[in-house]
């Protein structure tokens, strides 16, 4: 069988079946994993994940199957290398902060923010990571 071409693929037929474009063995619709934690199939796996190996299944707030499937969907749906999903916008942002920014750094925003995001721009990053920040306001005003 001829492997079709992921590029000319509609988006819809991409959020569907992600990657699994062609004939493979498995459910149709992805399995939702509704658990926290992971048993060990072998002491193999156990020892791999006490060495490190991040794509041991242990705690689903570290990762789980259903989540790695959605990211990667999204991803192919972007066109993009990869993406994340986070629990909240507050982890979204504070990850891609604590990623990007070093002591020191300064970060240009609009004030326009979520609370939350505001009062971690204003009290917490300068306070514990020594990040500046600056708000930068639209000049036309009609656009607010």
């Amino acid at each position: 069988m001829k492997k079709k071409n992921s590029k000319n693929i509609s988006i819809a037929t991409r959020a569907v079946h992600g990657k699994h474009l062609n004939a493979f063995t498995g459910p149709v619709a992805f399995p939702i994993y509704q658990t926290s934690t992971y048993r060990f199939e072998n002491s193999k796996l156990a020892i791999r994940y006490a060495e490190g190996d991040e794509s041991v299944y242990v705690y689903t707030r570290n990762h789980n199957p259903t989540v790695k499937e959605v990211e990667e969907k999204i991803a192919l749906m972007e066109g993009g290398e990869s993406a994340l999903l986070f629990s909240s916008g507050m982890a979204a942002i504070s990850s891609t902060i604590l990623a990007l920014c070093k002591s020191g750094d300064e970060i240009v925003s609009t004030p326009a923010l979520y609370g939350g995001t505001y009062r971690l721009f204003r009290d917490i990053l300068p306070k514990y990571l020594k990040l500046r920040k600056r708000y930068k306001h639209k000049r036309n005003k009609a656009l607010y």
